[in-house]
């Protein structure tokens, strides 16, 4: 065998037998393949348990919040039926206060009116809220006794006089006219009306003299009323219009003076003055008073006014003892009166 034959074999046996060497080696070393395995694993495990308690968080929090609306939404509710609770109370309550005011009313026989102008033009309504019931259903007529006193004096020009008031009496009957806020007042009355004259002289007290009228008249006045309710059982009103005077008799009477002055007019009958007097006469007059409600059906009533002739009361009544001389007068007379109201 030639020398390169054998080293070439020699280099394979060698290179066989190095590689089995390598081979047997590679096959006893142990792989640690089962723990790269589980540290894989224990890595996905904790990531998967990672996910899952993310989501059971998430889930928790949304039902939490899912419960959080739920309780919201029970409680709205609650509120909205409790609010409906207390308004069907508070209804029913009204409801049976109303029902109490009613029969009240009706065991007192008193009737509502919304609009009745004797107590002013109040409504039912407005009635129970003032804690009161408002009287029956008006009618057209109401008539109402007076009794007043009246204080009135003569107003005029001429030389030596001057004017002092008289203090008489007032009666009748009126008769109010109407519904509603606006009502026409009348009537007849007697009335009592006039005043005291002073002529003074001057430097002759001797023709000095004071006498005092009293005229009588029968009176229709004829006025427009206007009513305002104050409270549930009260109301006030004001008038205006013109009083329609028929003298019925006239008297005198000499208060001071000397008998010469007295005996002059004595002789021309001081009982019967009627002639010194025009017999009819118109005065303008306005009016304020008040109203009570005593009960559904009669009022109390107390008021005042103010009267002055249009034209003159007298054109020929004797100036001092010059009986052809006449001077003209004006009546000027307040005063107040009282009575009661009855509807019919």
């Amino acid at each position: 065998m030639k020398p390169s034959k054998f080293l070439g074999l020699s280099i394979l046996i060698m290179s066989a037998a190095l590689q089995a060497k390598a081979q047997n080696a590679i096959e006893a070393t142990p792989i640690p393949v089962s723990s790269r395995t589980q540290q894989e694993m224990d890595d996905a495990d904790f990531t998967e348990l990672t996910q899952i308690e993310a989501a059971n968080q998430k889930a928790a929090a949304a039902q939490a919040q899912q419960q959080r609306l739920q309780q919201q939404q029970q409680q709205q509710a609650m509120q909205v039926r409790l609010r409906q609770a207390r308004a069907a109370k508070a209804a029913q309550q009204q409801q049976a206060a109303r029902a109490s005011v009613t029969d009240s009313a009706d065991d007192s026989s008193l009737r509502i009116n919304s609009s009745n102008s004797q107590y002013g033009a109040a409504s039912n309504s407005q009635y129970l809220a003032m804690g009161d019931v408002a009287p029956r259903k008006e009618s057209m007529i109401k008539w109402m006794p007076i009794i007043g006193m009246t204080f009135s004096k003569f107003n005029g020009s001429a030389d030596n006089y001057s004017f002092g008031s008289h203090t008489g009496y007032l009666a009748g009957i009126s008769v109010l006219l109407g519904k509603g806020p606006w009502q026409i007042e009348s009537g007849l009355q007697y009335a009592e009306r006039g005043g005291v004259e002073n002529y003074n002289l001057p430097y002759n007290t001797y023709n000095s003299w004071s006498m005092e009228y009293k005229n009588k008249y029968l009176e229709v006045p004829l006025m427009a009323r206007y009513n305002y309710q104050t409270s549930a059982s009260t109301s006030v009103f004001a008038k205006a219009g013109v009083v329609l005077s028929s003298l019925v008799g006239s008297e005198a009477s000499y208060s001071s003076g000397n008998p010469y002055t007295y005996s002059y007019y004595a002789s021309n009958n001081l009982s019967d003055t009627k002639s010194y007097f025009n017999s009819f006469e118109t005065r303008w007059a306005i009016g304020l008073g008040g109203q009570y409600r005593i009960n559904s059906t009669m009022s109390a009533i107390l008021q005042g006014d103010y009267q002055q002739s249009i034209g003159n009361s007298s054109t020929s009544q004797a100036n001092g003892l010059v009986g052809d001389v006449g001077i003209n007068l004006t009546t000027i007379t307040y005063g107040f009166n009282a009575g009661i109201v009855f509807d019919i």
